[in-house]
């Protein structure tokens, strides 16, 4: 099977259990992650859970990276 995201960027927007799976995979596959939480919990516990440091404030913290 080919892998099409090999060497690409990925955001994901939300940090809740389904991120939490979708980075698994993508880290896996060597995807650089870029991932956007609402709140300072939200993030929080996903970087408890996957130790993939996560932007907090939405879409308003990835505009400020474009």
């Amino acid at each position: 099977m080919s892998n099409n995201l090999n060497g690409k960027k990925v955001v994901i927007f939300g940090a809740g259990e389904m991120a939490m799976e979708y980075a698994k995979v993508l880290q896996d596959l060597s995807v650089t992650l870029t991932i956007i939480g609402r709140s300072k919990i939200g993030v929080k516990k996903f970087f408890e859970e996957t130790g993939i440091r996560a932007l907090e404030n939405s879409v308003s913290s990835w505009e400020k990276l474009s």
